[in-house]
């Protein structure tokens, strides 16, 4: 177990883009849904999805939003 406090541990694209469309499956949502829900361009949520764009936080946190999860509750399960 790392010395390192939660807030300062990094999760990569792909990690953090699995997270994302799993929850999107899972809520039955498609990219154009939660574009529609989040105001994220659909072409960033694939991207994102996909580990090929490192998301901002500002996109991160409309995504969320658009899926109704809050962050504590989406950075959970890499605990």
């Amino acid at each position: 177990m790392s010395n390192i406090p939660d807030y300062l541990h990094t999760y990569s694209a792909a990690d953090v883009g699995k997270r994302i469309a799993k929850l999107r499956e899972k809520s039955g949502l498609s990219m154009y849904q939660l574009q529609m829900n989040s105001d994220v361009n659909r072409t960033i949520i694939k991207q994102t999805e996909d580990g090929t764009n490192k998301v901002r936080i500002d996109t991160l946190l409309k995504i969320l939003n658009g899926l109704g999860i809050s962050p504590a509750e989406f950075f959970s399960a890499f605990k």
